[in-house]
């Protein structure tokens, strides 16, 4: 059996830029230049410097003396990015997230979050009707870019197994097949799934019953003739079965968790508060099952670790949306990546993460750093007089 390499005694700023950029050529291999001046390597170097400072590719091109304008940066996206080619981008980001995954995930049952996340959009609805979904107001709109992500937490490090971007019409069930597909194809072994409730179909449930999916779902209270807020009766917890009907779609009984709990509010009181999940082969307990469902959690503060490192930009090209997403949630999967293979902590037993040396923001400060001594960042500002 071949040892692994140990990793180096020291991390600088130019091998956090070297590994990230040599993740993406190799795998993200669609966006290619080979101009008299700027290679493919620059190209990435600009994008990585935009997600770093989640600004715009203008913004920090006009920081350098040396570095790639940003209408050729544009140029060479507007080349190698369409909407007619999101399949090819979403299968190169999706083998980028698996390509350097520890080997310890793979040699262990995995509880994974299903999860969706929306990028507001702005422009108008007809210009990008075929990748525009609606959803719940939010941000000052109703119409979002939508990407759905599939996400597992273990000994201290948080890793985005799969992405799938969103069309227009399709169906949650599908979104979560295609992911589960997704990480199944890539040889983990899933033990338990929790799905957030904007999967809750009846589609869905009908087939993860029939495949024998360990699963937790949260279910809304509004949801059914009288709703499911007609089981939140009583003093205790208990668990019972509700049948979800669908005109189209037919119908399904499953077994839910009906968890009583006490929220706090701002006045200092606290109140009974109702949370109903669907259980597909899970027998633990109510509050069980909602510790369990906790676990979760941790996507949400996943995305907003993501929405730091997302590029911003006003083109109507739905591509480039969506590359921006991917990118930001692989250079997530970088910085986790890098922590454990710099910041394993020895110990007896299983290896932990030695937190606090490393944090997003000093993983975002070395990117920079990198990209500034490689662009040389301009320290002057001419003005006209």
């Amino acid at each position: 059996m071949r040892k692994p390499i140990p990793p180096a005694s020291a991390l600088t700023s130019a091998d956090v830029l070297e590994y990230s950029t040599a993740l993406l050529q190799e795998y993200l291999n669609f966006v290619a230049h080979s101009g008299a001046r700027w290679q493919t390597c620059d190209i990435w170097r600009v994008l990585l410097a935009a997600a770093s400072q989640a600004s715009t590719i203008e913004a920090v091109c006009g920081d350098w003396r040396q570095g790639p304008d940003a209408n050729t940066v544009r140029q060479v996206l507007r080349e190698c990015l369409a909407n007619d080619r999101l399949d090819v981008m979403e299968e190169a980001l999706n083998q980028a997230l698996v390509a350097r995954l520890p080997r310890w995930l793979r040699r262990q049952s995995l509880e994974v979050a299903f999860d969706l996340h929306d990028e507001a959009y702005y422009g108008r609805a007809e210009a990008e009707a075929e990748f525009v979904c609606r959803g719940e107001a939010q941000k000052g709109t109703t119409r979002f870019y939508r990407g759905a992500t599939a996400y597992v937490l273990g000994r201290g490090v948080r890793f985005t197994l799969a992405l799938r971007f969103v069309r227009k019409g399709e169906r949650v069930a599908e979104v979560a097949k295609a992911l589960y597909q997704r990480v199944a194809a890539s040889g983990l072994r899933l033990r338990r799934c929790y799905f957030d409730r904007g999967f809750l179909s009846v589609e869905l449930l009908q087939c993860l019953q029939a495949q024998r999916v360990s699963a937790i779902m949260a279910v809304s209270l509004g949801i059914g003739r009288r709703g499911i807020k007609a089981l939140c009766q009583g003093r205790r917890s208990y668990r019972t079965v509700h049948t979800f009907h669908n005109p189209q779609q037919g119908q399904v009984t499953i077994p839910l968790a009906v968890v009583r709990t006490r929220e706090r509010r701002r006045q200092g009181k606290r109140r009974a508060m109702w949370m109903v999940f669907a259980t597909l082969r899970c027998r633990a307990e109510p509050r069980v099952v909602r510790e369990m469902y906790r676990r979760r959690f941790g996507i949400e503060s996943g995305y907003r670790l993501i929405e730091r490192m997302r590029i911003r930009t006003t083109s109507p090209c739905s591509a480039w949306h969506f590359l921006f997403m991917g990118l930001a949630v692989l250079l997530l999967t970088c910085w986790n990546l890098l922590q454990w293979r710099h910041l394993q902590q020895k110990r007896r037993g299983r290896r932990i993460l030695r937190e606090g040396p490393f944090r997003l923001h000093r993983f975002l400060r070395y990117l920079e750093h990198a990209i500034d001594q490689c662009f040389i960042l301009s320290s002057t500002l001419v003005t006209d007089t």
